[in-house]
């Protein structure tokens, strides 16, 4: 029986990283670890790798990891809801319809509303609009 001969991929180690048998594009790597709102460890054990390589995966593709930075895993998150329910509702969401889709408490989420309206990424706290800033972000 013929064997068809396997290539290894060449992947682009600007915009990929390979991680066993799977090549993972920088948006696969975003929606793993922040969007599912893990950890470093957490992220680390979904993909099969220890922590220190998972934080150097994480370095490499720039997104952040640190909860000191002005843009924290939780906060994109709120901004990616806010800009993909927007989109699929043609109304902004309110604090209560964050919460639960993130899984978070709505007063967490009024406090990294608030935060985000004071560093500029929201216009307004009552119909949370993304600015441009905001939208670039995510």
């Amino acid at each position: 029986m013929y064997k068809v001969p396997v290539r290894d991929r060449h992947i682009n180690k600007h915009t990929e990283v390979k991680i066993g048998n799977c090549v993972f594009s920088k948006n696969d790597i975003m929606l793993m670890y922040i969007d599912s709102g893990e950890s470093i460890q957490g992220f680390a054990k979904r993909i099969g790798v220890g922590r220190v390589i998972s934080k150097k995966i994480l370095d490499s593709f720039g997104i952040t990891t640190s909860w000191k930075e002005e843009v924290t895993p939780r906060r994109l998150r709120v901004m990616r809801y806010i800009l993909y329910h927007q989109q699929k509702y043609k109304r902004s969401p309110n604090l209560t319809e964050i919460g639960q889709a993130l899984g978070v408490a709505t007063s967490s989420i009024c406090i990294h509303v608030k935060n985000l309206k004071k560093l500029g990424y929201i216009k307004n706290q009552k119909e949370l609009e993304l600015t441009d800033k905001g939208k670039e972000v995510c």
